[in-house]
C-alpha cells in the first residue's frame, strides 16, 4: 500500500503551523520579516553593523568635546614637567 504524500508526524505539521502563526502576526503587526532576519545578521557580524544616527553622533561628539576641555581645564597643562619633582 502506497504512502500518502502528505503523510507527516503531527509534531512537524505544529511546528510549521507554529512558524506560519508567528510569520503571519510580524506581518499584522507592521514588521518585516525580511528586515528583522537583516538586522540580526548585522548584529551577529558585529562588523557590518549600520552607521549611528547623525544627530546622535555629533551629539555625543559634541559632549566628549567639552568634556575634555572641562577636564583639561581642571588639571591644567601636564605637558611640561614640574620642576620641583
Amino acid at each position: 500500500m502506497a504512502r500518502h504524500a502528505l503523510n507527516a508526524p503531527f509534531a512537524d505539521i505544529t511546528a510549521m503551523l507554529g512558524l506560519a502563526l508567528v510569520v503571519r502576526w510580524l506581518e499584522l503587526c507592521g514588521r518585516n520579516l525580511r528586515h528583522l532576519l537583516g538586522q540580526a545578521t548585522l548584529a551577529l557580524s558585529g562588523h557590518l553593523r549600520p552607521r549611528p544616527d547623525k544627530a546622535m553622533e555629533s551629539a555625543l561628539r559634541t559632549a566628549f568635546m567639552q568634556l575634555d576641555e572641562e577636564l583639561a581645564a581642571v588639571l591644567g597643562d601636564r605637558s611640561v614637567p614640574d620642576p620641583r619633582h
